[in-house]
């Protein structure tokens, strides 16, 4: 800001506070040097000091360095307004920093250093009062003394805390601090005193927060460290005390190593022995969390609801009158409800009538349409006194899947939710739900997967499961019409023919569609295999490489811009607005495509040899009946990886038809003829004319990514009265799955769960 703006800009402030300027109306704006009018500035915060308003002198110099004029004189004002304020150490702190900043002579630093040796000298010695009036030894507390004013405060206290002395240690500090002396070496010796005072829990916490600050390396692991012992210290007490009262722990004994997480266990560990009706003994543990410092609101929410259980009413709604004005707006926003629903529901039955609920509910789904998906654990059916929804006109008719092997339920809400509040047994539940409309698909349907626990629950029964339950519920998470709309947020052609291209309107005779996701070094390595094939880089060829990844997009780009693009092969990148899974990208780059003849090409698939595509191409000419063409492909070893699939009801998956691969492990020699025919192929390399894929719209984008899209399409072309051929004498290498590495869902057992939904999904589809 210019100085004439800025100098209308502080009076303004001053006048609107009350303050006439002095100094400053004495400096023309046009002729003023930006020294001088610092030098204004400084003596306009002078006489508001001695006008006893250094508050105000406070913030005019924070409007004046936010303009971004500062010196060393007006920080000495500023540390000069704060002495006035009784903030001493704050300004020995500034004072220093001038002593830094300010060469050696200068008349600055010469008063820096004077008042920060006075004003320490005063601090140390207010200190030194403090500790007589209570009686203490004082040791390090000398003006003379070695080091700094906080080297001298922190071994003081030191000191004190090695001689057990820990009251008088931790009340130095907050004496110190309270002067305005503030680093983050006293809090840290504040929390070593709280953890010797059996308060591990605070410890715990304020090391915590001392670790995310980020300005000193050495604090930070040291914050680190002892917060991981002050967690193990407060989950060993906890297991102490609840193992003496006959009670074993489930969730103490994890290696823990953030005070987060440390009170999340004790919570657990509460809600646990609440849920095996150990409501003393819940509450019990609770108050000695709180007696190890532990202050969260959702541990006082906890003992409200044992108390509650307890039919302790007046007691319950004392700690949630008491949080409803909490900071923490999920938790006031909870407490408020509890005290609104004890309003209404006077006549609640706390003790909990029909069945008790164990763990209540542990997450909850809310679909578009407003049913909720609740899941939870139940030792008998639920009943409405068990089980109450408000702000929503529904009848509650649950129908529970009991095909969990722990004693689970999941109940199905119809009707319109807008906001669902969930009560069980007179509580509140705590889980927020998940508003599936809220992430694209797939993703909802892995979201969905992944919350029901299906590791557990055994697979023979997976096509009963589907079809009675589980498959509707996916159904009805498919896309709209809308949502499979694919918006290509980049479109960039490389290399010199494909702008030769552009100006000759020439017509490729085949394009190549590949899919991009997550594996920048497989278009490294695949580009580079490609383009030593004349028959890629000639004029017949398009390749379209369809990133399916953000992330992904600006190494490709980087890189094709940098080195693709003068491999000499021409290509084409398309960039999708955000991740729609394999099948989209495929129909996305077939929309772009403008040969005759299509190839879809996963990115880990590697030519064995030159000439693979036009031989590929005069197969799928000369055999009519063929409708999509695919090739041998080979492990690394030279055996048969892919040789065409076949669909076979599985026992293991309760008769559910997955799709196997028989000539996997062979080798590729036992196959004699050219082109044969085979039930079915694999998407890693698929080759169909154009027309017929985009007549069948292309591939099914309502599979849970990267499973059967390939097989219901060769059904589909079977329908539309062609076969499946495999061209034996085009072999390519494949990675094998690596070309979707980062999509899989969380965890082997939701891997094999999205196998078989898809399965699943393909069998509906054909019926």
């Amino acid at each position: 800001m210019d100085p004439q703006a800025a100098k209308a800009r502080w009076q303004a402030l001053l006048r609107h506070r009350g303050w006439e300027p002095h100094f400053l109306d004495d400096i023309e704006p046009t002729g003023a040097l930006v020294d001088e009018l610092l030098d204004a500035c400084c003596r306009e915060c002078i006489a508001l000091r001695e006008a006893s308003r250094a508050d105000l002198s406070l913030a005019l110099i924070e409007i004046i360095e936010l303009d971004g004029y500062t010196s060393s004189w007006l920080k000495d004002n500023r540390a000069r307004a704060l002495l006035a304020q009784g903030f001493l150490g704050q300004s020995v702190y500034l004072w220093e920093e001038i002593k830094r900043i300010e060469p050696v002579g200068s008349e600055a630093r010469k008063v820096a250093s004077n008042m920060s040796v006075e004003v320490s000298a005063e601090i140390l010695h207010r200190l030194q009062v403090h500790c007589d009036l209570d009686g203490w030894v004082i040791q390090s507390l000398h003006p003379a003394g070695e080091g700094t004013l906080l080297e001298k405060i922190i071994r003081e206290a030191i000191s004190l805390r090695k001689s057990q002395r820990l009251n008088d240690s931790l009340g130095l500090l907050e004496a110190a601090e309270a002067l305005g002396v503030h680093s983050g070496w006293i809090v840290d010796n504040k929390a070593r005193v709280w953890l010797e005072l059996g308060q591990p829990a605070k410890a715990a916490r304020t090391w915590e927060e001392l670790r995310q600050q980020k300005d000193d390396y050495v604090l930070q692991k040291a914050a680190e460290s002892n917060e991981s012992l002050a967690c193990y210290q407060l989950l060993k007490e906890l297991d102490r005390f609840s193992s003496k009262q006959g009670w074993k722990a489930k969730y103490l004994a994890d290696k823990i190593f953030t005070a987060q997480e440390a009170e999340l266990a004790c919570l657990k560990e509460i809600i646990s022995a609440r849920e095996a009706d150990l409501l003393d003994l819940s509450i019990s543990m609770a108050e000695h969390c709180q007696l190890m410092g532990m202050e969260s609101g959702w541990l006082l929410d906890n003992k409200a609801r044992g108390l509650i259980l307890l039919e302790r009413r007046q007691e319950a709604l004392q700690i949630w009158q008491q949080l409803s004005s909490d900071s923490d707006e999920a938790l006031s926003a909870m407490a408020r409800e509890m005290l609104e629903l004890n309003r209404q529901h006077p006549q609640l039955n706390y003790s909990g009538s029909g069945s008790r609920l164990i763990n209540c509910i542990e997450q909850i789904l809310q679909f578009s349409d407003g049913r909720l998906l609740v899941k939870g654990k139940s030792s008998d059916t639920l009943t409405a006194t068990d089980l109450l929804v408000l702000d929503a006109d529904i009848t509650l008719t649950p129908t529970f899947w009991k095909f969990l092997a722990r004693p689970h339920f999941v109940a199905e809400f119809p009707g319109t939710v807008s906001t669902p509040q969930i009560w069980m047994n007179g509580v509140r539940n705590q889980s927020v739900p998940i508003d599936l409309s809220q992430f694209p698909w797939p993703q909802r349907a892995e979201i969905l997967l992944e919350q029901l626990d299906l590791e557990n629950h055994p697979t023979h029964q997976a096509n009963q499961l589907l079809g009675n339950h589980l498959g509707s519920v996916i159904r009805s998470l498919h896309p709209s019409p809308e949502e499979l709309l694919v918006e290509i947020s980049h479109c960039e052609n490389f290399g010199a023919k494909s702008r030769q291209s552009a100006m000759d309107h020439s017509i490729p005779r085949i394009s190549i569609i590949i899919p991009l996701f997550g594996r920048l070094d497989l278009l490294e390595a695949q580009l580079v295999a490609l383009a030593t094939d004349p028959e890629l880089c000639s004029a017949e060829v398009e390749l379209i490489y369809v990133v399916d990844d953000p992330d992904l997009l600006e190494p490709v780009l980087h890189w094709c811009r940098r080195t693709g693009g003068h491999l000499g092969l021409s290509f084409t990148v398309l960039g999708l607005d955000r991740n729609h899974g394999f099948a989209a990208a495929c129909n996305t780059g077939a929309a772009h495509a403008r040969g005759e003849t299509l190839v879809v090409m996963n990115s880990d698939v590697f030519p064995k040899n030159s000439g693979w595509l036009f031989h590929l191409v005069e197969h799928l000419n000369n055999n009519p009946w063929a409708g999509i063409l695919g090739t041998i492909l080979l492990y690394p070893d030279g055996s048969v990886q892919h040789a065409g699939m076949s669909s076979v009801p599985a026992a293991a998956f309760g008769g559910l038809r997955l799709n196997r691969h028989p000539g996997k492990g062979l080798s590729a020699q036992v196959y004699q003829e050219p082109v044969q025919e085979v039930e079915l192929l694999s998407g890693a390399l698929l080759c169909l004319p154009r027309a017929l894929y985009q007549r069948l719209g292309g591939f099914r984008q309502t599979f849970i990514r990267g499973d059967f899209e390939d097989s219901d399409l060769c059904q589909r072309i079977k329908e539309e009265g062609f076969l499946c051929a495999l061209a034996t004498d085009v072999q390519l290498w494949h990675g094998e799955r690596q070309s979707f590495a980062g999509r899989e869902v969380k965890g082997a057992g939701l891997q094999i769960w999205r196998v078989l939904a898809n399965a699943w999904l393909a069998q509906d589809g054909r019926r």
